[in-house]
């Protein structure tokens, strides 16, 4: 959770704190690093792009990690804010399972149950078949509150969303993950798709 809060703090500032807000296109479980204070650092700001004064995307060359990348970014060339969000989504995911990414060349997580599939995907079908404990989540997660793990999923889902627009805003991102730590996560969406029946 720390690491989550952490890293949605450096790119939230990243997108509010500049006169031309930042994308950082690359945001990867590579790129996070905890220091020997246990400090969470993003770093690698090499793919990092400013959006045009008044503009709320901007088209450039693909660029970032395989598995990571925005649909909307790899279909149009044109990333926005909430090209950091997917990717911030995906990034809730590793830290769920505990594992990597692992992608073919067209950015397919494999699962041996599964196939080729993406991550988003895989975990709405372990969530659909009652196999986040076996397939999903890090053993060690599932001793914490069942609702935090929920909230948590869900956030990275929605965030994980192949439609930038239905995505949610880095700034509502980084308050649902402080409520969540905190136990007091509101009601989401349920028009959404990506969101769980956990009943």
């Amino acid at each position: 959770m720390k690491i989550a809060i952490d890293i949605a703090s450096v790119i939230l500032y990243l997108h509010i704190e500049f006169p031309r807000p930042i994308i950082h296109r690359n945001l990867t479980s590579h790129n996070v690093i905890l220091d020997q204070n246990g400090v969470v650092k993003l770093y690698n700001f090499e793919c990092c792009i400013p959006l045009p004064i008044g503009k709320v995307q901007v088209q450039d060359d693909l660029i970032g990690t395989i598995g990571y990348l925005d649909p909307e970014y790899v279909w149009s060339s044109k990333v926005t804010l909430k090209s950091d969000v997917f990717s911030f989504g995906l990034f809730l995911l590793v830290l769920l399972t505990g594992r990597e990414i692992k992608v073919n060349h067209e950015g397919k997580y494999y699962s041996e149950d599964y196939g080729l599939i993406s991550l988003e995907n895989y975990a709405k079908i372990c969530v659909k078949n009652n196999k986040l404990k076996d397939n999903f989540i890090d053993s060690k997660i599932l001793q914490d509150e069942q609702k935090k793990l929920k909230g948590f999923l869900n956030l990275a889902l929605r965030c994980a969303q192949k439609i930038g627009e239905n995505r949610p805003n880095m700034i509502d991102v980084a308050k649902e993950l402080q409520r969540i730590k905190k136990g007091e996560m509101q009601e989401l969406l349920p028009t959404m798709e990506c969101l769980i029946d956990w009943n």
